[in-house]
């Protein structure tokens, strides 16, 4: 009876013992977390909308529209995102019914088809600059890690040299790669989250090419001086490519969007002007039209998207 108290008491000082290091762990990752971020961006940033909107920005679709915004470099909540749709949709659908007369319900269908192709493109327009700016930053990131790495300086230290040395977006990505590398989350997993916020072949070959080399070794400093240099020259190829295919690339905008453009003027001109297209005959004379556009949109799309 004795030793089975003694058993028991030992027992619970170890698992006391091990309670307390557990608290002292996340205290102490608590502490570390409270010097990164200031104050004011301790606590993630409530919607707006109180309980409505933070039930929306923890949903399946909020999450999604999450990802997006963030990888548009949108500073808005979900809930807050859909509420301007929302205001968007409901001023478009009074543009369309109450002055370009469009009967119902083809205002409405035509209001959301508007409201829903004016975000895509705007998100996805963000996304690309972003992305872009980011390819641009690309070649200096290697000079920079390439530099560290001849001084004798790790793979994260060289993160945070780049975190602190260059500006968004670059800079910034960084900062969060080195936060993760330091909370212990595994290398090649933080490597491969950046990757994914951003939709670049470039990022890609940098992200595997450093996964690559750290685990099989080698002189990872003349790697990404190399890279360094096949990124400038790719960049300034892409650049004379775009500035040759300037021309066409905004003839084949132009042609989409310019029977768009009449019609608003035409219903603005006389209202109700485009109510026979939702006829029958009107319909069918409408998807002919858009069918043929849409070939020669992508002809031209297609002639001066030359990739290297």
């Amino acid at each position: 009876m004795l030793d089975l108290i003694l058993a028991s008491a030992v027992l619970s000082l170890i698992a006391a013992l091990h309670y307390a290091l557990l608290v002292y762990r996340i205290r102490r990752r608590n502490d570390r977390l409270k010097a990164w971020f200031p104050e004011t961006r301790r606590k993630e940033r409530q919607s707006i909308f109180r309980r409505w909107g933070d039930a929306y920005d923890r949903s399946a679709a909020g999450s999604r529209l999450k990802v997006r915004l963030a990888q548009a470099n949108v500073g808005l909540k979900p809930s807050e995102y859909m509420f301007i749709l929302l205001v968007l949709y409901l001023v478009t659908w009074f543009f369309i019914a109450r002055v370009m007369r469009i009967i119902p319900p083809v205002d409405g269908i035509l209001a959301y088809l508007l409201v829903w192709l004016g975000s895509r493109t705007f998100l996805n327009m963000r996304k690309s600059a972003r992305a872009e700016a980011f390819n641009g930053q690309l070649p200096e990131i290697c000079r920079l890690l390439a530099s560290t790495a001849k001084a004798g300086y790790t793979l994260p230290q060289g993160f945070e040299m780049v975190a602190r040395e260059l500006k968004p977006p670059a800079g910034t990505e960084f900062r969060t790669v080195v936060q993760e590398l330091q909370l212990g989350d595994p290398f090649d997993a933080v490597l491969e989250r950046l990757g994914s916020r951003f939709d670049s072949s470039e990022l890609t070959v940098f992200v595997h090419t450093l996964t690559i080399q750290r685990k099989l070794g080698g002189n990872i400093a003349e790697v990404l001086e190399m890279m360094a240099t096949t990124l400038d020259e790719r960049r300034r190829v892409n650049e004379e490519i775009k500035n040759a295919t300037t021309e066409s690339r905004s003839i084949a905008y132009l042609l989409l969007v310019m029977p768009f453009l009449m019609v608003v003027v035409m219903g603005l001109i006389i209202p109700g002007f485009i109510n026979p297209l939702f006829t029958v005959f009107g319909v069918l004379l409408a998807l002919a039209s858009g069918f043929l556009q849409l070939i020669a949109f992508l002809i031209i799309r297609k002639l001066s998207d030359i990739r290297v």
